[in-house]
C-alpha cells in the first residue's frame, strides 16, 4: 500500500485533551474512535507523490510565511455518507484558509490534482458511526475547543494499525 500524503494541523495539548473527551464521551462503543495520536485537521490532501513533485510540495510548505493562530472548534456534526463524526469550527477562519489556500495553490504548481470540494475544516472524531442520536446537521459544542496553530506537519496515512499516521516533516508558523 502506497503512502498517502496531506498537510495538517496537530492540535496544541489542551486542544488534543478536549478532543479526546469529546471522542470518549460521544463515539458510541459499536463505532471506530480516531485514536488519540491521530487527531487532526487536515490543511491539504495530496495523495501518494514522489520524485520531483515531492520535492516541489517540500519547498511549497517551506515558503509559508504566516504567524501562529488561533481559532476555536465549535461544532460538531454528523456526515451520514461516510458515517463520520466530526468536530470543527462554524466558520472557517481567515488565517486557517489562508494557510489551506496557499498549500494548495502552491500544490497545484506542483502539478498536484486539488481536491474538488471546498475547504471544510473539521477533526474526525470516529468512523462507523450510525445515525442513531447525530443529526446530519451540526450542532453546538457546550464548550468550544480553542485551538493554537503554531506549526504544520506532512503527514503520511497507510500505517498497519494505531496510530495510523506519522509526520514526515514540521514546519512553524512564523511571520
Amino acid at each position: 500500500m502506497s503512502e498517502r500524503l496531506f498537510f495538517a494541523l496537530w492540535p496544541d495539548p489542551s486542544a488534543r485533551a478536549h478532543l479526546i473527551r469529546l471522542v470518549r464521551s460521544r463515539v458510541p462503543v459499536a463505532a471506530r474512535p480516531t485514536h488519540p495520536a491521530d487527531l487532526h485537521l487536515t490543511l491539504a490532501f495530496i495523495g501518494p507523490l514522489a520524485g520531483t513533485a515531492r520535492v516541489c510540495a517540500l519547498e511549497v510548505a517551506g515558503a509559508v510565511r504566516m504567524a501562529p493562530f488561533g481559532f476555536e472548534l465549535d461544532r460538531i456534526g454528523h456526515w451520514p455518507g461516510p458515517r463520520v463524526l466530526w468536530c470543527g469550527p462554524a466558520g472557517v477562519p481567515d488565517a486557517l484558509e489562508l494557510l489551506a489556500t496557499r498549500l494548495i495553490t502552491g500544490l497545484i504548481h506542483c502539478g498536484v490534482a486539488a481536491d474538488r470540494r471546498p475547504f471544510q475544516p473539521h477533526v474526525t472524531l470516529g468512523r462507523r458511526i450510525g445515525a442513531l442520536g447525530h443529526p446530519e446537521s451540526p450542532s453546538a459544542l457546550a464548550r468550544p475547543i480553542h485551538w493554537r496553530a503554531t506549526d504544520f506537519v506532512l503527514a503520511a496515512s497507510g500505517g498497519g494499525g494505531p496510530p495510523r499516521y506519522r509526520w514526515l516533516r514540521r514546519w512553524p508558523l512564523q511571520p
